[in-house]
């Protein structure tokens, strides 16, 4: 079975949009949001075809869903302050956090009901697709997972 689909998948998404957000903000003077957008950017390029174009699938709802949601609980968790007042998640913590979500991630067949994550996102039409594939931020902080 492709192990791609499982919840792991779904932690791994997490993870990789966690550690882009923290270790950009840690590391550069960016702003929250500048860091947001460089990993929307980057974790939704890496759904798209080769030629640019969005991947409309099962697959792709999933990851793209996972993503955002994965910012989304950034977002509501770093602070900005001086040095050692800001407010930022630890790696234990966003580690703990996200392994907990996946384990507990909402499973769709991806045979029969996995446009079902779309509908929790507007629809399965082409705004709901843009707004997953280009906006920073959706209302979602759950983790959903598709198996064949």
């Amino acid at each position: 079975m492709d192990e791609d689909n499982k919840k792991n998948n779904a932690f791994k998404h997490g993870i990789w949009n966690f550690l882009i957000i923290r270790y950009i903000i840690t590391s550069t003077p960016s702003s929250k949001t500048n860091a947001i957008n460089f990993a929307q950017n980057g974790t939704s390029a890496h759904e798209k075809n080769d030629d640019g174009s969005q991947i409309h699938d099962a697959r792709a709802a999933m990851d793209l869903h996972n993503n955002q949601s994965a910012r989304n609980w950034m977002d509501d968790e770093v602070r900005w302050g001086i040095g050692p007042l800001r407010k930022m998640p630890s790696v234990s913590k966003i580690l703990d956090t996200w392994y907990a979500r996946a384990n507990s991630a909402t499973y769709y067949d991806q045979a029969t009901n996995w446009t079902s994550i779309l509908v929790i996102h507007g629809g399965n039409n082409s705004t709901t697709w843009n707004n997953l594939y280009n906006n920073l931020y959706g209302g979602h902080q759950h983790n959903v997972y598709i198996e064949n």
